[in-house]
């Protein structure tokens, strides 16, 4: 297994946080190359394209491509009644799996504003074609957001969707936001929703915000509700009070 460990420089971002030896991944990039050792200047044995799945064989050494790190991974693959083994940087690939109803979501982390801000590309893909596309930008984080994960959940209530898509990203540390990403997909299109942010200061306070769903308590049907929320410390009774809250109704 690969693990992100030690914070990335500023101008680099991990693509993925870990990898195991045995599990499928979908290929992200358009076409994602198989290398006969783990360099890129090495003969190329085999290409695999975008939404195609493949299994990790064992996790290799990291490497810093483009502004982004990422393991080598080795991979099994077959050429006639053979199987072979290759490596593949796993920059290309997407960094959690994730799929529904036969529709794979594959999406890359990069680093925009010269390397200074965290975006990302998500595509929906079914068999060898793209059925939708998006950029995320997350505008205040940048490459200490080194922390992320990624799922696919149910509508939550939300009929003109199949499912909703959901990301987060975090440096896991006081002083540094943490934001989260909704995506509605209705089976064709992407809709983002209105990002979240969410900051702790020790000693100090917070602030939040989050979704209210329609199967939520205190939810409404076919609306989402964003309850924003802020909270200060008391150094005399050592607890932390809420300050201030809002709730907005936002139609999707």
């Amino acid at each position: 297994m690969y693990s992100a460990g030690a914070q990335p420089a500023v101008g680099n971002v991990y693509q993925a946080l870990d990898f195991y030896a045995g599990e499928p991944c979908f290929v992200f990039a358009d076409t994602a190359k198989v290398y006969s050792r783990a360099d890129f200047q090495a003969d190329v044995v085999r290409t695999y394209q975008q939404g195609d799945s493949l299994t990790v064989y064992k996790v290799d050494d990291t490497v810093t491509r483009k502004g982004i790190t990422a393991p080598w991974i080795e991979v099994t693959y077959k050429t006639g009644n053979a199987m072979r083994k290759g490596y593949l940087w796993s920059g290309y690939l997407s960094p959690r799996r994730l799929v529904a109803g036969g529709v794979r979501f594959v999406y890359g982390m990069m680093l925009t504003d010269a390397g200074a801000k965290l975006a990302v590309a998500l595509k929906a893909v079914k068999g060898d074609k793209i059925l939708a596309q998006c950029q995320l930008k997350f505008d205040g984080a940048d490459a200490q957001h080194y922390y992320h994960t990624a799922s696919v959940k149910g509508n939550k209530g939300l009929g003109k969707f199949k499912r909703l898509l959901y990301f987060e990203y975090s440096g896991e540390a006081c002083s540094v936001p943490t934001y989260e990403q909704y995506v509605g997909w209705d089976g064709s299109h992407f809709v983002p929703f209105a990002q979240l942010t969410s900051l702790s200061e020790a000693g100090a306070g917070y602030t939040s915000e989050k979704f209210i769903f329609p199967q939520d308590k205190g939810g409404k049907k076919e609306v989402v509700i964003l309850k924003q929320e802020s909270g200060m410390f008391n150094e005399k009774t050592n607890k932390t009070k809420v300050v201030s809250t809002s709730k907005k109704v936002l139609k999707y």
